[in-house]
């Protein structure tokens, strides 16, 4: 699909329709707990056969949605970077305070040109952007 409003619509009706069941699904609840103490260079090799064919890690974790401050200093973004674990690129967004911030990480190995892939990145969510609701407006 080339109209990018149109292709959000397909994919999210694809997300709907494939995410598991959520209800009692406890390990998601505690996982970002359990697994914030661990180092990734050490957690990382434990999830690494359970990431067999997987082109790429997708996560939301959960943001806060008004002003913090750390020190007396307005945090106006927070970038997360989580493990690869086993997956040649790992996308988590975060958001905070009305923007949403992504961390990429990337296997230099698996992902060649970096530097393109992550031109790739800033083109596509330019596309998505644009899709937006301008200020006043309706998006189309």
């Amino acid at each position: 699909e080339t109209d990018p409003a149109e292709r959000m619509r397909l994919v999210r009706e694809f997300v709907l329709t494939a995410r598991p069941e959520r209800a009692g699904d406890a390990l998601t609840l505690l996982a970002p707990a359990v697994l914030a103490g661990l180092p990734g260079e050490r957690f990382a090799p434990l999830l690494a056969p359970l990431a067999g064919g997987v082109d790429l890690r997708a996560t939301t974790l959960r943001g806060v949605g008004h002003p913090v401050y750390q020190s007396g200093a307005r945090v106006t973004a927070v970038y997360p970077f989580l493990p690869l674990a086993g997956a040649p690129i790992a996308a988590t967004m975060v958001p905070h305070d009305g923007t949403c911030c992504v961390g990429v990480t990337v296997d230099p190995d698996a992902v060649t040109d970096v530097d393109g892939f992550a031109s790739c990145l800033r083109d596509g969510f330019a596309e998505v952007l644009a899709t937006a609701d301008p200020p006043g407006g309706r998006s189309r």
